[in-house]
C-alpha cells in the first residue's frame, strides 16, 4: 500500500532544456516502494519487478494554475520575464507576497488528486 501523503511529491517535475521528459521515479508493486531511475543498478536490480513509471507533473504549470486560481494570472508574464527559471522566480514571488502556505496547500491538494488517480489507474492500493 502506498502512502499518498508521502508519495505525491515524487510526481513533481521541473522541465528544462537539460531535464528530458523521462520518468525519474518508478513504483514497484512487489517491493512496495519508489525506485530512483538514476540509480546505476536500476535495470540490473529491477529486471524481475513489475515497475510502473511515476508520471511527470510539470510543477511550473501547476504554479501558473495557482496564480490563475487566486486571480494573479497577470503576474505570470512578469515572473517569467524576471528569470528564465520560472520556478525560482515563482518561489520569490510567493515569499514576497506572503503566499507560501497558500501555495503549499494548493500544490499538495493538486498532487494528491493526481497521485490518487494514478493509483486507481494502476490498481495500486493507497492510503492518505
Amino acid at each position: 500500500m502506498i502512502n499518498i501523503t508521502k508519495a505525491k511529491y515524487y510526481f513533481r517535475w521541473y522541465p528544462s532544456e537539460w531535464n528530458a521528459a523521462t520518468s525519474l521515479w518508478w513504483y514497484s508493486k512487489e517491493a512496495n516502494r519508489m525506485i530512483n531511475y538514476n540509480n546505476p543498478n536500476f535495470f540490473k536490480d529491477n529486471q524481475e519487478q513489475n515497475l510502473i513509471p511515476v508520471p511527470l507533473i510539470d510543477i511550473t504549470a501547476i504554479e501558473k494554475e495557482f496564480l490563475t486560481s487566486i486571480e494573479r494570472s497577470k503576474d505570470i508574464d512578469t515572473i517569467s520575464y524576471e528569470n528564465s527559471d520560472f520556478d525560482c522566480s515563482f518561489k520569490k514571488y510567493i515569499d514576497n507576497n506572503r503566499m507560501v502556505n497558500t501555495w503549499h496547500q494548493f500544490e499538495g491538494k493538486k498532487l494528491e488528486t493526481i497521485a490518487i488517480s494514478w493509483c486507481k489507474e494502476n490498481k495500486i492500493r493507497y492510503a492518505i
